[in-house]
């Protein structure tokens, strides 16, 4: 089943001749009452541990968690199903948009608007292999990775270089402002008020922008 999960969650490739992307979208998981732990809890436990790496701070969010009682995990567990209930709103909301998401990958690659998603992924998979450029699916996390930031001597310079870097700067406070509207829509209240509104902000931005933006946004709509 793990395994299963795990292919799923890779249904992501380019196509090698168009450079287009076919990313078949996942309904919403579940997560653990553990996992729901680990965010309620993050921020705080970084607040308090300032000078904890990432690997320090889940060993002391594991510890934490080994701490709590069953009331308190039978309410995570509750808080998880919650979790679970937005998710799967958002999903239904977001079905006209994967809509015209997938109808606009057929067109791009010439298939039949009838094409499925399962079987757009696979067509494209077939079709880089024939060229020689097997597909390499990638995780539905993002892979962008800001650049160094610049010196004062290099910016005086290469004007072009310094242009280059507010680009990559504005595309990082999108993906920020992109992670923000996600954790709002998070909560039940801002969901049945501005749900519509959210959804319709990622699939507005999807349109616009290309990679790693683009997926980033596509990520929160599936």
């Amino acid at each position: 089943m793990a395994g299963d999960t795990k292919k799923k969650a890779q249904q992501k490739v380019k196509d090698s001749a168009t450079g287009v992307e076919v990313a078949v979208p996942q309904p919403p998981k579940r997560l653990s009452a553990y996992q729901i732990f680990v965010q309620q809890q993050r921020d705080a436990t970084k607040a308090a541990n300032p000078a904890a790496n990432s690997q320090e701070i889940l060993g002391i969010l594991a510890k934490a968690w080994n701490s709590t009682n069953g009331d308190e995990r039978a309410k995570l567990e509750k808080d998880a199903d919650a979790d679970l209930e937005t998710k799967k709103k958002m999903w239904a909301v977001g079905e006209d948009i994967r809509e015209a998401e997938r109808l606009r990958v057929c067109k791009a690659l010439d298939m039949s608007d009838k094409t499925t998603w399962a079987s757009l992924y696979e067509r494209v998979v077939e079709r880089n292999e024939k060229l020689g450029r097997p597909a390499s699916p990638r995780s539905s996390k993002s892979t962008y990775k800001p650049p160094p930031k610049p010196d004062a001597a290099s910016i005086k310079k290469s004007r072009q270089w310094a242009t280059a870097f507010q680009g990559q700067t504005r595309r990082k406070a999108v993906l920020s402002g992109l992670d923000a509207i996600a954790a709002l829509s998070s909560d039940q209240a801002n969901f049945d008020q501005f749900g519509n509104d959210a959804i319709q902000c990622f699939y507005d931005v999807a349109r616009a922008t290309e990679d790693p933006v683009r997926a980033n946004a596509l990520m929160f709509v599936e």
